[in-house]
């Protein structure tokens, strides 16, 4: 059979076939069909010279394997700049076309890492992957969810990511040149069972991709020790990726003396992260001496905003007499952190002890912002636990503002709860928070507010705080010793719903400040501030006391919970008959407070919570 010499000369590849070319009578020369090159004489091989993979930049001259023609040039990768990757391809193919894929992701990524190609993305269509130890380490993106014929998006199309029994995580990012251009979208990734395989994405070593639209699920290891059983993402060694609208849960591991599963883990070595518009939660974890289950592990160096995602603890069981519960979001000895308009949930816990839940849990961290949360404590049993909706210990220069925290054990059964607790922390201004202590137990306590042990510089300023009205509920449980604890400012504040215990005041001479003064009114409670913790009688005043109940005071308050389903969606809204105290009595805060919890410009006559009454014209004297 004869062959046109041109088609030969693709054929072959050969550099030689110069000679080949010119006889067939094209030209050597950069000229599109119809153009003349140097010498004069037409093209005659009727090709487009800048895009024809077989007549690249002159007639005959054909570009290698896995090569494309781009502006006359032979470019390494596919035209489209998509590899193309399904179970029943073949990794023979270059996987620049639909119709002939590759089989594996791993060697997909080894071959865009040969070609030396950045620009382009692997699609992976709909199907289960088993592929030991994958690892993203080449600037390529990584997309999935489709449709296997057509190569388009459809619903229930899920591509699929499973570990494969060995150790470490699913999938693995790492290497600084993953950075922010490269994308990992819309995958479902499943951590393992092995021992040291409860891990689903692991980001590491410098990496910094945008991982949006994914699934995310850590597996069910059994960890010794302190290593962590299982968590959906873990984020280490200066890695700093954007984490966006995705579902990411920690899984079921069990620890014995570290966390059992963690939705998001961001370690200490960490770089800026970025965690946003995600549904978190932290799984079901079993720990025998740590932590059961934590929807946010922080505890990195460098500051991270956290902002609208959904964060659920999870449901933890410890199985010791000292372990912890449940935890929403979990903060330690970090750099600065910002937690700004996301709904957190302390989760559910089943322990043998004292079992400690909380909504948001913050110690050894200076530069804490919380802002326009919505916070629930959590639950636990047995009765004898104790809740919180936010604990700062140890920590400073922190701003808890437009918060709409209810302190757990919606219930009534947990034995002590408490809205907000600040202890030994200094410079933190509380303002515009909307704080409830919920219903306990006859023998329980119940906390809106608390300031404890050497926390000093302290303002307390337009928050509405609410009671259960019981003898154990308390709206302000403040400390004023040892020396040097303090309030700084105690300001327009409304206490509503609380019986003849509006507050303690707790003094002594000794380390146990075990003297209790209680106050049911409120100028007593206000010279208890202004002379006990030493401070200006300037800073203090407009505070109010009313007996409406929750029900009375917004406009729609389900009691068998206790406010707990309007807080998650849409957030503890004021009626417009509120009483005035709340809906006109707040002070001007309007520089460092210009918004309320759900966006709306604060103005006066100022209101006194989370919220900012924008009419208040039938409100209850």
């Amino acid at each position: 059979m004869r062959m046109r010499l041109p088609a030969l000369a693709a054929l072959l590849g050969m550099a030689g076939m110069a000679t080949l070319v010119w006889a067939s009578g094209c030209q050597s020369d950069n000229s599109s069909p119809g153009q003349q090159g140097p010498d004069d004489r037409p093209n005659t091989c009727g090709a487009d010279l800048t895009s024809d993979v077989r007549n690249c930049g002159e007639c005959g001259h054909a570009c290698g394997a896995n090569h494309y023609c781009k502006a006359s040039k032979c470019e390494a990768g596919c035209p489209e700049r998509i590899f193309y990757v399904s179970n029943a391809g073949n990794d023979l193919n270059y996987g620049c076309s639909q119709a002939a894929p590759r089989q594996s992701i791993a060697k997909t990524i080894e071959l865009a890492r040969s070609l030396g190609v950045t620009t382009h993305e692997i699609r992976v269509c709909a199907g289960t992957y088993v592929e030991g130890g994958l690892s993203l380490d080449h600037p390529v993106s990584l997309r999935g969810g489709y449709d296997c014929a057509t190569w388009a998006r459809a619903e229930g199309q899920a591509t699929v990511l499973e570990h494969d029994g060995g150790s470490g995580a699913t999938l693995s990012i790492r290497g600084t040149s993953v950075g922010p251009s490269i994308t990992v979208e819309g995958l479902t990734i499943r951590g393992g069972g092995g021992a040291q395989g409860g891990g689903a994405l692991l980001v590491s070593t410098g990496a910094a991709p945008v991982l949006v639209r994914n699934e995310i699920t850590g597996g069910s290891a059994v960890a010794a020790g302190d290593l962590m059983a299982s968590y959906g993402i873990y984020v280490q060694a200066g890695a700093a990726p954007e984490i966006a609208d995705s579902t990411i849960g920690g899984g079921s591991g069990t620890a014995q003396g570290s966390f059992g599963s963690v939705g998001i883990a961001v370690a200490s070595d960490a770089g800026q992260a970025r965690i946003h518009g995600n549904r978190i939660d932290g799984g079901t974890g079993t720990t025998t001496l740590g932590i059961a289950a934590t929807g946010l592990l922080f505890s990195g160096k460098t500051a991270i905003a956290v902002k609208d995602n959904t964060i659920r603890a999870g449901t933890g069981r410890v199985l010791g007499a000292s372990g912890t519960g449940s935890i929403g979001v979990l903060v330690n000895d970090a750099a600065a952190i910002e937690l700004t308009d996301n709904v957190i949930d302390g989760g559910t816990s089943t322990c043998t002890g004292a079992c400690p839940v909380r909504g948001v849990s913050v110690s050894g961290t200076r530069g804490v912002r919380l802002a326009g949360n919505r916070i629930y404590g959590g639950d636990a049993t047995p009765t004898s636990a104790t809740t919180w909706g936010v604990l700062l210990a140890d920590s400073g220069d922190a701003v808890i503002e437009n918060n709409m925290v209810h302190a757990g054990g919606r219930a009534g059964t947990t034995n002590t709860v408490y809205g907000v607790e600040v202890s030994q922390s200094s410079g933190v201004a509380i303002r515009g928070n909307t704080l409830f202590g919920s219903p306990v137990p006859a023998a329980g306590q119940s906390q809106a507010l608390a300031v404890t042990r050497q926390s000093s510089n302290v303002s307390i300023e337009n928050n509405l705080l609410l009671g259960s009205r019981s003898a154990q509920g308390i709206g302000l449980l403040l400390f004023a010793c040892p020396a040097g604890s303090s309030v700084a400012s105690f300001r327009h504040n409304v206490f509503a719903n609380f019986g003849d215990n509006l507050a303690y005041g707790v003094t002594t001479t000794n380390v146990a400040c075990d003297t209790r003064t209680t106050f049911s009114g409120i100028s007593a409670l206000e010279q208890f501030v202004t002379t006990t913790a030493g401070n200006s009688s300037t800073r203090i005043g407009g505070d109010a006391l009313v007996t409406a109940t929750p029900r009375a005071i917004f406009a729609s308050w389900t009691d068998p919970q206790s406010g707990y389903p309007e807080l998650m969606t849409p957030g503890w809204k004021l009626a417009t008959s509120t009483p005035c105290a709340i809906a006109r009595g707040g002070d001007d805060l309007s520089a460092t407070l210009s918004t309320d919890a759900f966006g709306s410009t604060r103005s006066v006559p100022f209101s006194v919570g989370a919220e900012e009454l924008t009419d208040d014209s039938a409100c209850t004297p």
